[in-house]
């Protein structure tokens, strides 16, 4: 009998996913399988995974299905009572699989249980929100101005997640990222698993507005820890809301929770918060490259110029449609 299913969902992450491989086989969790759904474009990386895990169950994609489809398919092959889904970029810290498994076996009213999480291994992550996005994280993460003011009075405010504070305390009813969701497969099948129509981003927070409409328990354990693996940096640049298929994700998931009208008023705020930052950015970035000191305004220009063009010209089918 399969307690456990741990269930991945890979995209050219073959030298990452070692190592969180490595770390849950370091758990020695009974009666567990291992599923790898992989979306990869490199159709034969994964063999070098497999050569070093054999006993993980693979499953190879001839396209990019996106997470949600590709997670929706390991969760129908899993034979296990729980469901526990890792990104491959991430391993997570020992005593956590057991810990939170042992939990949620224990309170069968939880559908969906979080543990810690960190970008590297000693500096922690918000991984559990008060609310959900709203017009306040529109302009929290769209108007640089307005975030650097904010950050500057008010160093642990943030729209939707609790503070680091509150991350140490058991958290019910929260609203939690996707880096390490342990589910109850009677939980996800009572909801109808990840919407499909969420290609990246988003589908986790539905996952849990859909829960939480049908009465089951969501649960943030402030045990163990999911750490990203050795791509903390990766961040600094790159940022989420340049992304143009985290973009699309967020207006579905408004268009969809919220409503058209919402979803407007929300493509509003971005466009307007993205046009007021890019002259900000430039007139940092020029101002500090006079006195030769080095800024991050300079790197993130380029994205805010790529954020604007999307809301202007993308964004509009996206919000409209």
């Amino acid at each position: 009998m399969t307690t456990l299913s741990i269930v991945y969902v890979m995209f050219n992450e073959f030298d990452l996913i070692q190592k969180s491989l490595a770390s849950v086989y370091n758990e020695k969790i009974k009666n567990a399988e291992i599923i790898i759904i992989d979306n990869s474009t490199d159709k034969d990386g994964y063999k070098k995974v497999l050569k070093k895990f054999p006993k993980v169950k693979y499953f190879q994609n001839k396209l990019d299905l996106g997470f949600a489809k590709a997670v929706n398919i390991g969760i129908k092959k899993a034979k296990g009572e729980y469901i526990l889904i890792i990104f491959p970029d991430m391993y997570v810290l020992p005593g956590t699989i057991k810990k939170t498994l042992k939990y949620i076996i224990s309170n069968p009213q939880v559908g969906l249980l979080g543990c810690k999480a960190y970008s590297r291994k000693s500096v922690s992550e918000l991984s559990v929100y008060k609310r959900y996005p709203n017009l306040l994280t529109q302009l929290f993460y769209f108007n640089m101005p307005l975030y650097k003011l904010l950050n500057r009075f008010f160093p642990d405010f943030h729209p939707t997640f609790y503070t680091k504070e509150e991350h140490q305390k058991i958290i019910h009813s929260a609203i939690l990222s996707g880096v390490y969701h342990l589910a109850r497969k009677k939980a996800l099948s009572d909801v109808g698993f990840y919407d499909e129509d969420f290609f990246y981003a988003f589908e986790d927070l539905d996952l849990c507005m859909k829960m939480k409409k049908k009465g089951w328990d969501i649960v943030y354990l402030p045990v163990g820890g999911i750490v990203q693996n050795g791509i903390g940096d990766w961040k600094k640049t790159r940022i989420s809301q340049s992304m143009p298929i985290y973009l699309e994700s967020q207006y579905k998931f408004f268009r969809k929770n919220y409503g058209k009208t919402y979803t407007i008023i929300a493509w509003l705020v971005a466009l307007v918060s993205s046009a007021v930052t890019i002259p900000y950015l430039f007139l940092v970035s020029n101002l500090k490259t006079i006195f030769n000191i080095n800024s991050q305004s300079t790197e993130l220009l380029p994205l805010w110029i790529k954020i604007l063009k999307w809301h202007l010209f993308s964004g509009l089918k996206a919000t409209f449609s």
